[in-house]
């Protein structure tokens, strides 16, 4: 007869079936006798059925998503177990996972696999939206990490939201002297204080309605950084950050719900031809 309790692993294979018949037989009659084991198995088929199951028509998605991969990560009530063993041990739930994300996506249209370029803080509300920068000179040109942008030039993003629910984005730059400069929204007034761009939900990608250009940007190494957040977060939020408070790491933990990215880029100077102008912002119309 088993007296002592077995370890996150067993109880993962025993709920998997992945054990000798014997050992099988001895773990169920200790689950009988041990609460606390007993209590983990449950919560361990709980967690597998929640998995399995096909979500409702009315499912809130990335909600749902944050909910599961919270309980899988609660820490063993049990003391003396390492985390690594649960880690290693839970790959069917992994495997279920993966399968959930993939039915999410079939019935939901939430989730497609938008790989961001550039640095990037992930949540699940990463693979609901798509935040890309654009230079707009003629027609939009997609800036990519390193690239150059001239310092007068016509900057913009392209957005996406498969959610089922309104976004709101904050997108700014971040001169080499440390200065942010607004591309989205509009702030050019030190008495406003605006919130994020509310993105609606939508299947297709689009430019923002508006481009901005700046004549005091600092020449040199420069961040486009993207917030995008289910809250309309004002603009001061980000106003009152110092230097040291405006990385990615920092603004991720500012920001624990959002999906954040940066685009590094060099501000050159502007070419010859090149106008200076003032802030100007300019009506783009849909991206096609």
């Amino acid at each position: 007869m088993r007296t002592d309790c077995p370890s996150e692993m067993e109880l993962i294979q025993f709920v998997d079936h992945d054990l000798p018949p014997e050992t099988l037989s001895q773990l169920s009659a200790h689950l009988v006798r041990c609460p606390r084991c007993r209590q983990q198995e449950q919560a361990l088929r709980r967690t597998i059925a929640d998995l399995a199951a096909p979500p409702p028509a009315s499912l809130d998605v990335d909600t749902h998503v944050r909910d599961v991969l919270s309980r899988i990560d609660q820490p063993s009530p049990r003391r003396g177990l390492p985390r690594v063993a649960w880690l290693v041990g839970a790959g069917s739930l992994a495997a279920g996972l993966c399968l959930f994300v993939a039915s999410a996506a079939q019935n939901e249209g939430a989730f497609s696999g938008l790989q961001a370029r550039g640095g990037a803080i992930s949540n699940p509300l990463a693979g609901a939206v798509s935040v890309e920068p654009y230079v707009l000179s003629g027609s939009a040109f997609h800036i990519l990490a390193d690239d150059s942008v001239e310092q007068d030039a016509n900057l913009s993003a392209s957005v996406r939201n498969l959610g089922n629910r309104p976004m709101y984005l904050l997108v700014f730059i971040i001169d080499a002297r440390g200065e942010v400069h607004w591309i989205s929204p509009s702030y050019t007034r030190a008495d406003e204080d605006p919130t994020g761009t509310r993105l609606a939900p939508q299947q297709g990608e689009r430019l923002l309605e508006t481009a901005v250009s700046f004549d005091d940007l600092a020449l040199g190494p420069a961040r486009i950084i993207s917030i995008v957040d289910v809250a309309a977060t004002p603009v001061s939020a980000i106003e009152r950050l110092s230097r040291e408070q405006l990385t990615l790491s920092s603004l991720g933990q500012r920001f624990p719900s959002a999906a954040l990215r940066e685009t590094r880029v060099v501000v050159r100077p502007r070419t010859a031809h090149s106008k200076a102008p003032s802030v100007e912002r300019t009506d783009v119309g849909d991206f096609r």
